[in-house]
Protein backbone atom coordinates (compact mmCIF):
# COMPACT_ATOMS: atom_id res chain seq x y z
CA UNK A 1 0.00 0.00 0.00
CA UNK A 2 1.58 3.13 -0.91
CA UNK A 3 0.33 6.70 -0.06
CA UNK A 4 1.41 9.44 -2.17
CA UNK A 5 1.39 13.11 -3.73
CA UNK A 6 1.41 13.46 -7.55
CA UNK A 7 0.61 16.30 -9.42
CA UNK A 8 -1.05 18.08 -6.75
CA UNK A 9 -3.21 15.42 -5.80
CA UNK A 10 -3.35 12.46 -2.90
CA UNK A 11 -2.88 9.17 -4.60
CA UNK A 12 -3.86 5.82 -3.06
CA UNK A 13 -2.42 2.69 -4.35
CA UNK A 14 -3.17 -0.95 -2.81
CA UNK A 15 -1.70 -4.12 -4.56
CA UNK A 16 -2.22 -7.40 -3.67
CA UNK A 17 -0.76 -10.34 -5.38
CA UNK A 18 -2.96 -11.96 -7.70
CA UNK A 19 -5.42 -9.21 -7.47
CA UNK A 20 -6.09 -6.22 -9.65
CA UNK A 21 -4.42 -3.05 -8.53
CA UNK A 22 -6.28 -0.57 -6.38
CA UNK A 23 -6.28 3.19 -6.86
CA UNK A 24 -7.67 6.22 -5.12
CA UNK A 25 -7.24 9.62 -5.75
CA UNK A 26 -8.68 12.65 -3.36
CA UNK A 27 -7.86 16.76 -3.24
CA UNK A 28 -6.33 19.00 -5.35
CA UNK A 29 -4.02 22.37 -5.52
CA UNK A 30 -2.35 20.30 -2.71
CA UNK A 31 0.89 21.49 -3.17
CA UNK A 32 0.04 24.94 -2.10
CA UNK A 33 2.87 25.28 0.94
CA UNK A 34 -0.23 24.77 3.25
CA UNK A 35 -1.37 22.42 6.01
CA UNK A 36 -3.40 19.55 4.86
CA UNK A 37 -5.14 16.87 6.57
CA UNK A 38 -5.39 13.55 5.55
CA UNK A 39 -7.80 10.64 6.34
CA UNK A 40 -7.31 6.80 5.65
CA UNK A 41 -10.13 4.55 7.33
CA UNK A 42 -9.71 0.64 6.22
CA UNK A 43 -12.13 -2.07 6.77
CA UNK A 44 -13.99 -4.75 5.73
CA UNK A 45 -14.72 -4.83 2.04
CA UNK A 46 -14.73 -0.35 2.83
CA UNK A 47 -11.87 2.24 1.94
CA UNK A 48 -12.20 5.60 2.37
CA UNK A 49 -9.31 8.57 2.12
CA UNK A 50 -9.99 11.76 3.04
CA UNK A 51 -8.05 15.34 2.70
CA UNK A 52 -9.15 18.54 4.83
CA UNK A 53 -11.91 16.32 6.21
CA UNK A 54 -13.78 17.05 2.81
CA UNK A 55 -15.87 14.39 0.23
CA UNK A 56 -12.82 12.23 -0.22
CA UNK A 57 -12.62 8.94 -2.56
CA UNK A 58 -14.23 5.37 -1.67
CA UNK A 59 -13.70 1.57 -2.58
CA UNK A 60 -15.24 -1.33 -1.39
CA UNK A 61 -12.09 -3.43 -2.09
CA UNK A 62 -13.32 -7.65 -2.06
CA UNK A 63 -10.23 -8.23 0.37
CA UNK A 64 -9.01 -6.94 3.56
CA UNK A 65 -6.51 -3.50 3.46
CA UNK A 66 -4.36 -3.51 6.48
CA UNK A 67 -0.96 -1.55 6.59
CA UNK A 68 1.24 -4.56 7.36
CA UNK A 69 3.86 -5.04 10.18
CA UNK A 70 5.93 -1.72 9.70
CA UNK A 71 5.03 1.65 8.32
CA UNK A 72 7.29 4.01 6.19
CA UNK A 73 6.64 7.56 6.42
CA UNK A 74 8.71 9.77 3.26
CA UNK A 75 10.24 6.82 1.72
CA UNK A 76 12.08 3.70 1.99
CA UNK A 77 15.06 3.44 3.73
CA UNK A 78 17.78 2.40 1.14
CA UNK A 79 19.13 -0.71 2.68
CA UNK A 80 15.40 -1.74 2.61
CA UNK A 81 15.41 -4.38 -0.51
CA UNK A 82 12.64 -6.85 0.54
CA UNK A 83 9.24 -6.48 -0.84
CA UNK A 84 7.38 -4.48 2.51
CA UNK A 85 8.80 -0.98 0.83
CA UNK A 86 9.85 -0.28 -2.42
CA UNK A 87 10.92 3.03 -3.73
CA UNK A 88 8.01 3.38 -6.77
CA UNK A 89 8.41 7.04 -6.57
CA UNK A 90 10.93 10.19 -5.76
CA UNK A 91 11.37 10.62 -1.50
CA UNK A 92 9.25 12.83 0.02
CA UNK A 93 9.99 16.52 0.85
CA UNK A 94 7.84 18.88 2.96
CA UNK A 95 6.51 18.52 6.69
CA UNK A 96 4.10 15.98 8.37
CA UNK A 97 2.76 16.43 11.74
CA UNK A 98 -0.12 15.36 14.06
CA UNK A 99 0.27 11.47 12.59
CA UNK A 100 -1.77 9.07 14.29
CA UNK A 101 -2.54 5.04 13.27
CA UNK A 102 -5.09 3.21 14.68
CA UNK A 103 -6.10 6.53 16.57
CA UNK A 104 -2.81 6.85 18.40
CA UNK A 105 -0.78 9.69 18.10
CA UNK A 106 2.93 8.76 16.98
CA UNK A 107 5.70 10.07 19.22
CA UNK A 108 7.95 11.54 17.01
CA UNK A 109 10.27 12.18 20.11
CA UNK A 110 10.83 8.73 20.70
CA UNK A 111 11.94 8.58 16.79
CA UNK A 112 14.31 11.20 17.15
CA UNK A 113 15.49 9.28 20.37
CA UNK A 114 15.57 6.22 18.52
CA UNK A 115 13.21 4.16 21.57
CA UNK A 116 10.88 3.61 18.62
CA UNK A 117 11.52 3.53 14.64
CA UNK A 118 14.45 4.63 12.86
CA UNK A 119 14.88 7.68 10.63
CA UNK A 120 17.52 8.94 8.24
CA UNK A 121 17.53 13.32 7.03
CA UNK A 122 14.77 13.71 9.27
CA UNK A 123 13.87 17.22 10.68
CA UNK A 124 11.87 17.26 14.02
CA UNK A 125 9.88 19.90 15.93
CA UNK A 126 10.25 21.95 12.85
CA UNK A 127 9.32 22.73 9.32
CA UNK A 128 11.73 23.80 6.92
CA UNK A 129 9.76 24.65 4.22
CA UNK A 130 9.17 28.03 2.75
CA UNK A 131 5.90 29.02 1.56
CA UNK A 132 6.22 30.63 -2.10
CA UNK A 133 2.11 30.73 -2.24
CA UNK A 134 1.45 33.13 0.79
CA UNK A 135 1.56 35.60 -1.27
CA UNK A 136 1.06 34.82 -4.58
CA UNK A 137 3.40 35.58 -7.34
CA UNK A 138 0.73 34.71 -10.00
CA UNK A 139 -1.16 37.67 -11.15
CA UNK A 140 -4.43 37.69 -13.30
CA UNK A 141 -5.96 35.11 -10.56
CA UNK A 142 -3.24 32.27 -11.67
CA UNK A 143 -2.98 29.79 -9.81
CA UNK A 144 0.08 28.78 -7.91
CA UNK A 145 1.67 25.83 -6.75
CA UNK A 146 4.94 24.70 -5.20
CA UNK A 147 8.13 22.34 -4.48
CA UNK A 148 10.31 22.41 -1.91
CA UNK A 149 12.69 25.04 -3.99
CA UNK A 150 10.22 26.97 -6.41
CA UNK A 151 6.42 27.68 -7.15
CA UNK A 152 4.63 27.75 -10.46
CA UNK A 153 1.62 29.34 -11.87
CA UNK A 154 -1.01 27.68 -13.85
CA UNK A 155 -1.99 30.35 -16.25
CA UNK A 156 -4.85 28.27 -17.82
CA UNK A 157 -8.57 30.13 -18.44
CA UNK A 158 -6.95 33.14 -16.79
CA UNK A 159 -6.20 34.67 -20.78
CA UNK A 160 -2.39 35.41 -19.51
CA UNK A 161 0.75 33.66 -20.02
CA UNK A 162 4.03 33.44 -18.78
CA UNK A 163 6.53 32.47 -15.70
CA UNK A 164 3.68 34.85 -13.37
CA UNK A 165 0.55 34.89 -16.12
CA UNK A 166 1.55 38.47 -16.78
CA UNK A 167 1.25 38.53 -20.31
CA UNK A 168 -1.75 39.22 -22.28
CA UNK A 169 -2.69 36.17 -25.07
CA UNK A 170 -5.19 39.06 -26.38
CA UNK A 171 -4.80 41.97 -28.31
CA UNK A 172 -5.53 45.47 -27.29
CA UNK A 173 -7.01 46.49 -30.02
CA UNK A 174 -9.18 45.37 -33.51
CA UNK A 175 -6.98 47.43 -35.41
CA UNK A 176 -4.01 44.89 -34.03
CA UNK A 177 -6.02 41.71 -35.20
CA UNK A 178 -6.89 43.55 -38.29
CA UNK A 179 -3.00 43.75 -38.87
CA UNK A 180 -2.10 40.54 -38.47
CA UNK A 181 -4.83 39.33 -40.98
CA UNK A 182 -8.09 38.45 -39.22
CA UNK A 183 -11.74 39.32 -40.63
CA UNK A 184 -14.40 40.35 -38.84
CA UNK A 185 -15.62 38.76 -35.75
CA UNK A 186 -15.81 38.43 -32.18
CA UNK A 187 -12.16 38.60 -30.83
CA UNK A 188 -11.04 39.15 -26.77
CA UNK A 189 -9.66 42.31 -26.26
CA UNK A 190 -7.62 43.45 -23.28
CA UNK A 191 -7.43 46.80 -23.62
CA UNK A 192 -4.69 47.39 -21.29
CA UNK A 193 -2.07 45.01 -21.60
CA UNK A 194 -1.12 43.03 -18.80
CA UNK A 195 -3.22 45.70 -16.71
CA UNK A 196 -5.86 44.50 -14.18
CA UNK A 197 -8.79 45.33 -16.69
CA UNK A 198 -9.86 41.41 -17.76
CA UNK A 199 -9.99 40.83 -21.52
CA UNK A 200 -13.66 41.18 -22.81
CA UNK A 201 -15.67 39.88 -26.30
CA UNK A 202 -16.15 42.35 -28.85
CA UNK A 203 -16.97 42.61 -32.17
CA UNK A 204 -14.82 43.86 -34.56
CA UNK A 205 -15.75 45.37 -37.86
CA UNK A 206 -13.33 45.13 -40.15
CA UNK A 207 -12.99 46.82 -43.99
CA UNK A 208 -10.55 47.65 -46.57
CA UNK A 209 -10.05 51.08 -45.08
CA UNK A 210 -11.71 51.32 -41.79
CA UNK A 211 -12.11 49.23 -38.08
CA UNK A 212 -14.83 49.36 -35.64
CA UNK A 213 -15.01 48.17 -32.04
CA UNK A 214 -18.32 47.14 -31.33
CA UNK A 215 -19.70 46.94 -27.87
CA UNK A 216 -22.56 45.10 -26.95
CA UNK A 217 -24.35 45.17 -23.24
CA UNK A 218 -27.36 44.69 -21.47
CA UNK A 219 -28.56 47.79 -20.11
CA UNK A 220 -32.00 46.29 -18.01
Amino acid sequence: MWLYLSQASLHLRVHKPDRAPLELRAGSALSDGQWHSVDLISGQEHLTLTVDKDEGAQASPSFLVTPGGRLFFGGCPTKETNMECRNLFRHFQGCMRLITVNNQPVDLIKVQQRMMGDFTNLQIDMCGIIDRCSPSHCEHEGSCSQTWSTFHCNCSNTGYSGATCHSSIYEQSCEAYKHKGNTSGFYYIDVDGSGPIKPHRMFCNMTEDKTWTVIRHNNT
